[in-house]
């Protein structure tokens, strides 16, 4: 059983990383930079014995924040796409207890990437007229049910990027 669960996450990662490939291979703004930290709501600091539910849960995690674009997107609908596509491979991949561990997970990555980084960038973006409100409306709709599915306030995800404006 522990092995095709790891199977399963393996195949799902492998699957997302050529994905994201196919999405955010071309059509990105910025510098290339490193997996960003967007920080965790699921873990603790300082917690110093784990239970092999949590380790498998923190494997998991490292595997999914690998998957986050390392920068931000022309186009926010692909990001919408990729997000999609990542709940729908959970969904195919796993059910009951493990997908509701897949979501949790997908949910604090992808909520901490959109607390930290991406939400302050398209509220720029909408700012100065290169996103249109419905597309920031889906954005925050999502990011509130990964607030509703965590249970949480985002207090221990990244600090909001300030977003730079030339003089």
């Amino acid at each position: 059983r522990k092995y095709a669960k790891s199977k399963k996450i393996l195949m799902l990662y492998k699957l997302l990383f050529i994905s994201f490939v196919l999405w955010f291979g071309v059509g990105v703004s910025a510098n290339t930079c490193g997996t960003p930290n967007v920080g965790t709501v699921l873990f603790t600091p300082g917690k110093e014995c784990w239970s092999e539910k949590e380790i498998e849960r923190l494997r998991t995690r490292y595997l999914f924040e690998q998957l986050l674009p390392t920068r931000i997107p022309d186009k926010p609908e692909h990001l919408l796409q990729y997000l999609d596509l990542c709940f729908d491979l959970a969904d195919e991949l796993a059910d009951g207890e493990d997908f509701e561990e897949l979501v949790t997970v997908l949910s604090d990555v992808f909520g901490g990437f959109f607390h930290g980084f991406f939400l302050p960038v398209l509220n720029e973006a909408f700012y100065e007229g290169r996103v249109n409100y419905e597309t920031v409306k889906q954005f925050y709709i999502i990011y509130d049910h990964f607030i509703d599915i965590l249970n949480t306030d985002g207090q221990n995800w990244a600090e909001r990027r300030v977003v730079q404006k030339p003089i």
